[in-house]
């Protein structure tokens, strides 16, 4: 037996739904003699996944305090985006409490305004856009229109045009740039139904952009759709047609 030995100071796990904040299990107590090693085991969290995270999975115990914070995002959540938007509604709008949640109470109006806090893409290519705590839509063609900033609310006996978007054209090329063995989708226009899919690292053809109310560009791909900017790498310059 080694007389000498000395507990080290606990590590700390925590583990974070890194969009809502929220913990998804109780955090977790490494403990240990200065010296020994420890490992931070990555655990399974049903419709969860692994996004990132901060402090050492693997180490030592010391006389320093130490922690690891692992931070997870719902599977099939492909991109999340922060945003500061005001959808004006243009048909009555069933909430649901998250992307493909349980269907709730409240009911957005025609003509209502609410601010938009977030916008989420997920796998199957459904955008959902939250608008209060558990008040998610999701988005479909001429469903509600977003602006910059807030507009003054309409009566349902209002004419409320549909959305254009304005298309630049433009001359570019690139190349598709998203997971290694997927495919990603192109759609009919921005935030609408998916067109179909497209392999990573597909040449692409792009003859159009378009930015929405939030700044996200769009490309328009040549023959196919739209896809957003992010998943296209351009491989040449861009020439902007006027």
């Amino acid at each position: 037996m080694n007389d000498n030995l000395v507990e080290g100071v606990p590590v700390w796990v925590y583990y974070t739904d890194v969009d809502s904040g929220k913990t998804l299990l109780e955090p977790k107590v490494l403990r240990g003699n200065v010296g020994e090693p420890f490992k931070v085991d990555v655990p399974e969290i049903d419709d969860f996944r692994l996004l990132h995270h901060t402090g050492t999975l693997e180490g030592w115990f010391s006389n320093q305090q130490q922690e690891a914070r692992l931070y997870f995002r719902e599977a099939n959540w492909a991109e999340v985006e922060q945003v500061k938007m005001y959808a004006t509604i243009q048909e009555d709008m069933p909430t649901y409490d998250r992307p493909d949640g349980e269907l709730q109470a409240l009911e957005m109006p025609v003509g209502s305004v609410w601010r938009v806090f977030s916008r989420v893409a997920t796998d199957n290519g459904e955008f959902w856009y939250n608008m209060g705590i558990n008040q998610w839509v999701m988005y479909k063609p001429n469903a509600f229109a977003l602006n910059s900033k807030p507009v003054r609310p309409t009566s349902h006996q209002d004419n409320l045009p549909e959305h254009h978007w304005d298309v630049n054209p433009i001359s570019a090329r690139g190349e598709i740039d998203f997971v290694d063995g997927q495919a990603v989708s192109y759609y009919a226009e921005p935030y609408g139904r998916p067109s179909g899919t497209i392999p990573n690292r597909s040449v692409v053809v792009i003859n159009g952009e378009i930015s929405d109310p939030s700044g996200v560009v769009w490309f328009q791909l040549q023959g196919l759709g739209f896809i957003n900017s992010m998943y296209v790498k351009l491989t040449g310059p861009m020439d902007v047609r006027a």
